[in-house]
């Protein structure tokens, strides 16, 4: 018996003991497991922007393209020969071009029926969403002479749109949807460039070939590349036609760039419109063409690493990466390196600087507080109109 006890006991604390594992190894089996850390993916950043990204089509009729002239008027305010000459061409365009071609077409229509004289030049295109209440941001040569577009939405949606400003030294537009009462649309959020490197992750989304919300990805292969007036981001993330004024992401999913460009002859050389450029003039474009002013400079935000790399005198303000030759700044005396403190007396961030030098009228006048190593001057810089480089676009 008391071998039998002394067995029964055993047994008892045995069974214990594999509870006692099981309820500790138990709640082990059933934590969930981790959400694919490990995975390097950009789904986050297409799926947090997608709907915000558009297909843009743009149709001009033949006649249209033969009233508005062979070019659009000069963005400033010619002198009155310069108006006296542009009346007489204009007059001679009509007469010589469009009225004889628009009586072949209405010939054309008579013989062969309606439709024919009615043949339009399609462009598509891709957009992005900047503003909730419609705003659409692309490029200039994506819509062209259209006024009347159309804005197709992922979920199939379709809206018409008007081009209300463009700039075509940039090749921005923006296109205004119209939405029914209490309607607002996804917009995306834009990256300063300042932080922003060589060989950083970025992503394009657009509507290649009329394929829509076609995801490419890639890297940032250069920050520089010369364009007629100013710098192109250069990427390797593939761009087709139809990419045209799609949004380029960094990884953050915030947009660097507009894509605008590829180099025919080689792959995987694609080029946007950095961010910086886009959001100087913004605001400008949601009203009408652009009347951009320069001073011929280009600048980042200044802080403590660059002051010590840099060797500057203070780490507020802007600093002065670069100078046009001849241009306004330079014959103010303002050199690479000098901090901007204020404007007309006032602090400015990059982007409303930015947006104060895109929005100045040439002949105006800006007062800088430049400083220069512990030196600083108050310096008059007088506006003048965008200045066109000597080098070509992805030089």
């Amino acid at each position: 018996m008391p071998l039998q006890r002394h067995l029964r006991d055993v047994f008892r604390v045995m069974i214990c003991a594999s509870m006692i594992v099981a309820s500790s190894v138990s709640p082990l089996r059933a934590q969930p497991e981790p959400e694919k850390e490990w995975k390097a993916s950009f789904a986050r950043v297409v799926r947090e922007n997608q709907d915000a990204v558009v297909q843009i089509i743009a149709e001009v009729s033949r006649l249209e393209q033969r009233m508005q002239g062979p070019a659009e008027a000069a963005p400033k305010e010619q002198p009155l020969v310069g108006k006296i000459v542009g009346s007489v061409f204009g007059a001679i365009w009509l007469v010589a071009c469009v009225l004889p071609c628009t009586a072949v077409d209405e010939a054309t229509r008579v013989v062969c029926g309606p439709g024919q004289a009615g043949r339009k030049a399609r462009s598509e295109g891709t957009g992005f969403t900047i503003d909730p209440e419609g705003y659409v941001l692309t490029n200039y040569h994506v819509v062209g002479r259209a006024k009347q577009v159309v804005v197709s939405f992922r979920d199939g949606t379709k809206r018409e749109g008007e081009v209300v400003g463009f700039e075509k030294e940039t090749d921005l537009a923006m296109i205004r949807v119209r939405l029914p009462a209490g309607e607002r649309l996804p917009a995306v959020a834009f990256q300063d460039l300042d932080e922003v490197e060589v060989g950083d992750l970025v992503v394009a989304i657009g509507n290649p070939y009329g394929l829509t919300q076609s995801v490419t990805t890639g890297v940032i292969s250069s920050l520089t590349r010369h364009g007629p007036y100013f710098d192109y981001l250069q990427t390797d993330a593939a761009l087709n036609p139809g990419n045209s004024g799609g949004p380029l992401f960094l990884s953050n999913g915030k947009v660097i760039g507009i894509n605008t460009a590829v180099f025919s002859r080689g792959q995987n050389l694609g080029f946007a419109v950095p961010s910086d450029v886009a959001l100087a003039v913004l605001d400008q474009l949601k009203q009408g063409p652009v009347r951009r002013g320069s001073v011929g400079i280009t600048v980042s935000r200044n802080n403590a690493e660059r002051m010590e790399r840099l060797g500057l005198g203070t780490a507020e303000g802007l600093v002065v990466t670069h100078v046009d030759e001849g241009g306004a700044a330079a014959h103010a005396g303002i050199v690479v390196n000098d901090v901007i403190l204020l404007v007309n007396g006032v602090a400015m961030d990059k982007i409303p600087f930015l947006v104060r030098v895109a929005s100045l009228r040439e002949g105006e006048s800006l007062s800088l507080e430049v400083q220069t190593g512990e030196e600083k001057r108050t310096v008059p810089v007088i506006g003048g109109p965008m200045r066109q480089r000597e080098t070509a676009a992805g030089g």
